[in-house]
């Protein structure tokens, strides 16, 4: 199916109110730094409201997407038809398209359901584009009706400066849970160069705090245009932001640092995080680390506030059987016999932490909830796993 419908309620965080809800034909264009697939929107419940966040500032080489909504189009035999184009106009004056005659089409089930367009407009400025004020122009068409609506939205684009890092670790701390509500560059940079940031867990493998380290992976990774900016502060930076900026690039996979510019202890902490066995939280379960990957997992998820390591997470719920044994070996104290059994008692433990979390995190972040309740809705769950799925859905904890 084309397009996934969500019935809006006036609040919509974007403002799709007012005008935009209006009794004609309407549509907005949102230039935004969340998820470009728009999970946010496709992945929720009926009734949903999005949280939406549009940009007005972007830098060079910043990835952003354009999203295109639509209000009040008609609906024939069940069918809504759109068509829309885009077009930028830079600061000298330029015009250039977008995306031209895209084409939504759908069923709805009724005209006033606002529609989110599934064709991913990407934009991304390099230095061969002006800085300053570029805007984003919607034009579309209601096929049904041939009524047509125009949208416009813009944005800044400016160089990259460094913010001053955040201090206080409790404001650290907070931040990093709540950055997938306004996912901006800045915050990130400021997050990870603070003094008040522990990425040391005590007792975790290699002593590292894993949900940050997925946050901040997940999070330097889709704002890879930093990289080139690190690289080359990186000989000014103080001895501690020189070291957190080597184990970002081990964690993103970036080129190395130049071995001749590095001290000797440098040059050793660089070797051994290439070395540091940090596991992929999408690889097959690691019966001695997958509790890492869940770690790992909702750090992703506090990063961008996507579905996917959400739903990563719940595939741990087919596990249930195995989760009871690990229960019962506890209970026993009793220690596995042979690689099978600790093999079934390591995915039983790693099932039980997964419900733990979600219910947890289902309590304090309304996103996990609903995403949890579009998976139910959608059949997205695993095996056995309705029943919690329904118990988590069906709680009505507000995102502290």
């Amino acid at each position: 199916m084309p397009i996934l419908i969500k019935i809006i309620l006036p609040a919509f965080a974007l403002a799709l109110c007012a005008a935009a809800r209006a009794a004609d034909f309407s549509a907005q264009i949102v230039p935004t730094t969340q998820d470009a697939e728009m999970e946010w929107w496709f992945n929720l419940p009926a009734n949903s409201v999005p949280h939406a966040i549009q940009c007005d500032r972007v830098l060079f080489h910043q990835n952003f997407a354009l999203a295109a909504f639509f209000d009040n189009a008609d609906v024939k035999n069940g069918k809504f038809d759109i068509t829309y184009s885009i077009f930028s106009t830079s600061p000298d004056g330029k015009k250039t398209a977008a995306a031209e005659n895209m084409k939504i089409k759908g069923a709805k089930i009724s005209k006033g359901i606002i529609v989110a367009s599934d064709k991913i407009t990407r934009a991304c400025f390099d230095k061969n584009s002006p800085a300053g004020k570029y805007t984003f122009e919607l034009v579309a068409k209601d096929e049904v009706s041939g009524k047509t609506a125009a949208a416009q939205a813009s944005v800044e684009l400016a160089e990259w400066s460094p913010p001053e890092p955040l201090s206080d670790k409790r404001l650290v701390d907070s931040a990093i849970l709540g950055f997938y509500k306004n996912p901006a560059p800045e915050v990130l940079y400021s997050l990870f160069y603070s003094k008040d940031l522990n990425l040391e867990q005590r007792g975790a493998p290699n002593d590292l705090n894993y949900i940050y380290a997925g946050f901040f992976r997940a999070g330097f990774l889709r704002n890879s245009f930093l990289a080139p900016y690190l690289r080359r502060a990186f000989p000014k930076m103080t001895p501690l932001d020189r070291a957190k900026t080597i184990f970002i690039f081990a964690l993103t996979d970036e080129a190395r640092i130049d071995f001749n510019i590095l001290t000797e202890s440098e040059r050793k902490y660089q070797d051994a995080m290439r070395k540091a066995d940090i596991p992929a939280p999408y690889a097959e379960w690691d019966p001695a680390l997958g509790a890492v990957q869940i770690d790992m997992l909702w750090g992703e998820f506090f990063a961008d506030g996507t579905y996917k390591p959400i739903r990563r997470i719940m595939s741990l719920l087919a596990y249930s059987k195995e989760g009871a044994f690990a229960e019962e070996m506890i209970a026993m104290r009793r220690k596995p016999a042979n690689a099978a059994e600790w093999k079934k008692l390591m995915l039983g433990a790693y099932h039980n932490a997964a419900k733990r979390s979600l219910l947890a995190n289902a309590e304090r972040f309304e996103l996990v909830r609903k995403y949890c309740a579009w998976a139910l809705e959608n059949g997205d769950v695993p095996e056995g796993s309705r029943g919690l799925l329904g118990e988590i859905s069906e709680n009505k904890a507000a995102e502290k």
